[in-house]
């Protein structure tokens, strides 16, 4: 071996340049690529050796890959399935769930009369839930159904506090849809940075937006057991199950607009600044489950608007 160089880590490991030897004898560079992560002080390393003459198109496809896969698994689960692990099921004592709609979606997107339009609508919209999701520490995106997204916090990987946790993601989703509509309803400048991928909105509103606006969401929360996993081997991803599920569901489905919905279980574990910020909605009643009080946040009023 000649000329081994410690290089930038790659991909979570590093890479080392050797130098082989054909059939002739003619010397050839060499890469050996290692990779590795570590989740729950389990190890999992990977090595490829590779001719440097095609390295280039290799590397490219190894981030993409690597790339796609973070982005639909959390990576423990990556650990696990890349191990040998078949049947990924896990148990939690307590866990937040949260799910969240567009309020009058289906009237919204007939508007629009355009399946592209209608596209691009629910990806901006995904899209500032989606970096809402990802800079919070410990919440997890589960799913989209439709117009209705779903997260977690506390899972695959429980943590304390994550009912509070996932109320802050909450109350930054609503701040997000009053900056959009800030933005297309044209009182600031509309190409400021917006909460949707680091994107921009365009410089010119593009009258389909001002048809949809102004955006009203609808949120649900709920905190207790549940079981998560990956139980199918076709196209499977890491989803949610049992009784706290189904009632984050009826928490959002009878959500007030621009509300966030919370059960007794989920205010009762938040710190009182939290607790402070919630009214008493008694007698509510929700499918499948007896009559009860529940909570709710007002979040009509758009923190940042001028006064």
């Amino acid at each position: 071996v000649h000329n081994a160089v410690a290089r930038m880590p790659f991909l979570g490991g590093a890479r080392r340049e050797l130098m082989g030897l054909d059939k002739c004898g003619v010397e050839f560079p060499l890469e050996l690529v290692l990779s590795g992560m570590i989740v729950q002080n389990q190890i999992l390393y990977m090595g490829y050796l590779m001719d440097v003459r095609d390295l280039t198109n290799f590397q490219d496809l190894t981030v993409k890959q690597e790339l796609l896969l973070r982005s639909l698994l959390d990576s423990s689960c990556i650990v696990r399935l890349l191990g040998g692990q078949r049947l990924i099921k896990d148990h939690f004592s307590s866990a937040s769930v949260m799910f969240a709609d567009v309020v009058e979606y289906t009237q919204k997107a007939n508007l629009l009369n355009n399946e592209e339009l209608v596209a691009q609508f629910l990806n901006e919209i995904f899209g500032i839930f989606d970096n809402v999701v990802a800079s919070a520490a410990n919440v997890m995106k589960v799913k989209t159904i439709g117009d209705v997204y779903m997260a977690a916090a506390g899972v695959p990987v429980s943590c304390t506090g994550n009912a509070a946790i996932l109320l802050e993601v909450a109350l930054r989703l609503m701040r997000g849809i009053h900056v959009y509509n800030r933005c297309v309803g044209g009182d600031e400048p509309v190409d400021m940075l917006m909460y949707s991928r680091g994107s921009r909105v365009s410089s010119t509103v593009q009258p389909w937006r001002r048809s949809v606006a102004p955006l009203k969401l609808r949120i649900g929360i709920n905190t207790g057991p549940l079981v998560g996993g990956i139980f199918s081997q076709l196209k499977g991803g890491y989803d949610l199950y049992g009784s706290t599920v189904n009632k984050t569901q009826r928490l959002q489905s009878t959500c007030r607009a621009m509300h966030i919905h919370l059960s007794a279980d989920t205010h009762e574990l938040l710190p009182p600044p939290l607790q402070r910020l919630c009214g008493l909605r008694r007698g509510t009643k929700l499918k499948g489950y007896a009559v009860e009080n529940t909570w709710e946040i007002d979040c009509n009023a758009d923190p940042s608007a001028k006064q």
